[in-house]
């Protein structure tokens, strides 16, 4: 717009006659043609229009070259700190999948090993009731063998039997600190024991025909030395009698079955 103005603003003056108009001399063509180059600051050279124009274009193209250059560089440098980006997410996996894969080794290796010890606990379990069923199985054979049960009393019936001769004191003794069966509670069998035992004296396996102690003693006499008599029982004929404790008799101990 403003160019306009100017141009119908020099017209007139030109047309009115105040302004001569300037008329284009080769002078002012080659002035025209011509472009001023500042070399530096303190230089400045006038050269033609065409070789200034050829030395722009040498140096937009060296600056574009350079450019591109860095833009080039730029780019390769980027894509490097990218493949490194990428190179250490993918080592971080690794790493961390190697590590899951630690932690479920280890998780399997302790349930491997709580398996493995639950079976041998198992085992060891499983040996120890059969132990105790061997120790019972044999315990049971044990009585079976040696002992003999007749109205809620089980009766020593075992070799010892027809062996054993103590005095009453000694015999009292031993039925007390005797371990048979399984069992401590034995004692020395009183008059209507041995009495009901010699009714039953078929069952027993080792028994002599002779005399065998009863703990209940001598006490129908207020005379004092009678005291020093207990009763004892035949086997061959079940004949009730009473010796004095001090003489050897033969020893049969008896306990009650709870």
């Amino acid at each position: 717009m403003k160019q306009k103005i100017l141009t119908s603003i020099i017209m007139l003056l030109v047309f009115i006659g105040c302004v001569e108009p300037q008329v284009e001399t080769k002078e002012n063509i080659e002035k025209k043609e011509q472009k001023t180059f500042i070399w530096d600051t303190n230089t400045t050279i006038i050269i033609p229009k065409t070789e200034y124009d050829k030395i722009m274009q040498e140096y937009i193209q060296k600056n574009y070259s350079k450019q591109v250059k860095t833009y080039k560089w730029k780019q390769k440098q980027k894509k490097i700190r990218k493949a490194k980006r990428l190179r250490r997410v993918k080592k971080l996996k690794r790493q961390q999948a190697l590590k899951l894969k630690r932690e479920k080794e280890e998780l399997k290796r302790v349930k491997e090993l709580k398996r493995i010890k639950r079976l041998r606990k198992e085992e060891k379990l499983k040996k120890q009731a059969k132990l105790k069923r061997v120790q019972k199985i044999k315990l049971q054979r044990k009585i079976k063998n040696n002992t003999v049960v007749i109205n809620k009393l089980m009766w020593q019936n075992n070799k010892k039997t027809k062996i054993i001769i103590k005095d009453w004191k000694s015999s009292k003794q031993y039925c007390k600190s005797l371990l048979l069966g399984n069992f401590s509670n034995w004692r020395l069998a009183t008059q209507d024991e041995l009495k009901e035992l010699y009714n039953n004296k078929e069952k027993l396996k080792y028994i002599k025909s002779s005399y065998y102690w009863s703990s209940d003693t001598v006490q129908e006499y207020k005379i004092q030395e009678w005291n020093v008599y207990a009763f004892n029982i035949n086997f061959s004929d079940g004949y009730i009698n009473y010796t004095n404790k001090k003489k050897y008799n033969y020893t049969i101990c008896v306990r009650n079955i709870q």
